[in-house]
């Protein structure tokens, strides 16, 4: 009786221990790849799938039930990717990476780049590149945030870093030479519950997006060639939203600036032309911008501070000006400009 209660406790120490073991899988069909693969800690999860020629991934697991996934190449096309390079940092518990790198039937994969660091708690990380001479780099800090990167073509670059908790960021390149920046907060300040989405169709697009405080949200759309768009949001609830259509137009907007802070403010900027450029700046609570832009070579400054103030543009033609200053509380301001050359300059206080 006495053995058989040790045969039983051992079954059941070696059950234990196995479902708290670690997990990883290499599988590499081609000539000079390499993997490398570091686990610490209980029930983490790596996969690692490479096909093609000299492509390498590093995946570095450090803490409980982390998720990794690496796919370089295809095993149907494997002549078809090659020196693409994959880097996975997980320290924490529950977090899942997923890095897809290879052949997209129209076009080789070749010399991608991607990297991905999580630290904390129920993060996820996704990045999907085709092409050639993509570089994506993501890394959250904290808890239950969400960050999707996708490019398609050659010479994109993506970077996303997020630092707080429930923050959203999404990034989707299609076209050659763009790049995207977005932070939602970082060492020195915090973000949470951010929405950051960015789509750029084109070529060497621009986007900076920086996110700080509480429950931001921006959403930048550019079509075309050589746009610019900079949002930079610090305090609560603000909304932004960006849309370029055409080449070299320009976009910024402000929403609260170190140590000036904005809250609960919106900007819609619209511009379909070639040249246009659209300057917004909110600090305060509550203040409303709504800028339009149709035609080449327009120009809009809007600059409000204060609280409740409204402030509308609307241009469409070549060569018009509008500056609007709003200081002090609740003005408001409508300006509508059709034709060309013309010019407004509004300037209201209290």
């Amino acid at each position: 009786m006495k053995k058989l209660m040790l045969s039983a406790a051992a079954l059941m120490c070696g059950t234990i221990m196995f479902a708290q073991m670690n997990n990883s899988d290499v599988d590499q069909l081609g000539n000079g790849n390499g993997s490398s693969v570091t686990q610490s800690g209980l029930t983490n999860d790596s996969e690692v799938e490479q096909a093609g020629d000299d492509n390498s991934a590093t995946v570095t697991q450090n803490g409980t039930s982390n998720q990794s996934l690496v796919h370089q190449g295809l095993v149907a096309y494997p002549n078809d990717n090659e020196r693409n390079t994959a880097t996975v940092d997980q320290d924490g518990s529950n977090n899942f990476a997923h890095i897809d790198q290879h052949y997209n039937v129209v076009d080789e994969s070749d010399d991608n780049l991607s990297s991905i660091t999580q630290i904390g708690s129920a993060n996820y990380a996704y990045n999907w590149q085709d092409g050639d001479f993509n570089d994506s780099e993501q890394n959250q800090d904290g808890a239950s945030n969400n960050s999707n990167v996708e490019q398609h073509g050659d010479s994109n670059s993506a970077f996303e870093n997020q630092y707080g908790a429930n923050n959203d960021s999404d990034t989707y390149q299609l076209g050659n030479g763009n790049s995207s920046i977005m932070y939602q907060g970082d060492g020195l300040y915090i973000a949470n519950d951010m929405i950051s989405t960015v789509n750029q169709i084109g070529s060497s697009n621009q986007s900076e997006v920086y996110q700080y405080e509480n429950a931001n949200n921006s959403d930048v759309d550019q079509n075309g060639a050589s746009n610019y768009s900079k949002v930079f949001q610090y305090g609560d609830n603000n909304g932004s939203t960006v849309n370029q259509l055409g080449d070299n137009n320009t976009s910024q907007v402000w929403q609260g600036f170190f140590p000036a802070s904005s809250d609960g403010s919106v900007s819609d900027v619209n511009q379909e032309g070639d040249g246009n450029y659209s300057y917004v700046q909110q600090d305060g609570q509550t203040n409303t911008s709504d800028v339009d832009q149709l035609g080449d070579l327009n120009a809009s400054v809007v600059t409000q501070n204060g609280f409740d103030h409204m402030s509308t543009v609307l241009q469409d033609g070549i060569s018009n000006g509008s500056t609007v200053q709003q200081f002090g509380d609740s003005h408001i301001s409508d300006v509508n400009q059709l034709g060309n050359n013309n010019a407004s300059d509004v300037y209201q206080n209290n």
